[in-house]
């Protein structure tokens, strides 16, 4: 398996970061804390939450999963930067009895999210320019 990517480092404030982040995430928020720079997402269902479009079917309804985005803020080359770390807790339900198995995500919705924020980012720095 490719190794996936969970972290990136956006060149903008902590709040600009944060701020995209809340823009981008569309899943209830079961706790955020900015001054820690966490944000946790409720447990989400694998048929509500997000799969490939190039998947024929929707995921086993025991699949749930949870994501965790981490944040710190620093300077890089002289500018203001923040990493943001999303790890994706995934775990299917096999029965009402067993415990929840971990699994291992494929890393594209992380990619996905990394992707938009960097997209809100452009655009609020546009939007500055323009007025």
């Amino acid at each position: 398996m490719a190794q996936i990517n969970k972290q990136k480092v956006f060149f903008a404030s902590y709040d600009s970061v944060w701020r995209a982040a809340h823009a981008v995430l569309k899943y209830p928020i079961a706790q955020e804390n900015q001054d820690t720079g966490i944000i946790e997402t409720e447990y989400i269902k694998g048929i509500d939450g997000w799969y490939p479009p190039n998947e024929q079917k929707p995921p086993s309804s025991g699949i749930r999963y949870k994501l965790i985005l981490t944040f710190a803020k620093g300077r890089t080359e002289g500018r203001d930067s923040t990493r943001v770390t999303i790890d994706k807790k995934m775990e299917i339900l096999r029965d009402f009895f067993s415990e929840p198995e971990p699994i291992e995500s494929d890393g594209l919705e992380e990619k996905i999210i990394f992707y938009r924020i960097e997209r809100e980012l452009i655009i609020n720095e546009a939007l500055k320019r323009a007025n």
